[in-house]
């Protein structure tokens, strides 16, 4: 596998009820259905990582605090991060984005 994306990887309002239906031992943002650990992070079998999260979206923390670990975990990979602030992403610059980092630019 060359690559990782990550799109917005939780649609929801928080630890809510449907998350909580869906799992009802979680353990909160903090939960390694959400956040791996750090042991795992560093056995990605990838080169790359890309992360989409939205700035106004209270669980962007998770996708921010994702690319974090990965880099302290010794992954050897490249993680970046592209988070939309103050406004929705327009569908045209994701596309450019996806495409960007699939033909490895």
């Amino acid at each position: 596998m060359v690559g990782v994306m990550l799109v917005h990887p939780y649609f929801s309002t928080g630890i809510d009820q449907m998350w909580l239906y869906m799992c009802p031992t979680c353990g909160g943002l903090s939960d390694q259905r959400l956040k791996p650990a750090e042991e795992d992070l560093v056995r990605l079998r990838c080169e790359k990582a890309l992360a989409f999260v939205a700035g106004k979206d209270r669980l962007g923390e998770v996708g921010i605090g994702y690319r974090e670990e990965l880099r302290k975990s010794g992954w050897r990979g490249s993680a970046e991060l592209v988070e939309s602030v103050g406004e929705e992403q327009k569908a045209g610059e994701l596309r450019d984005k996806f495409a960007s980092f699939i033909k490895h630019n």
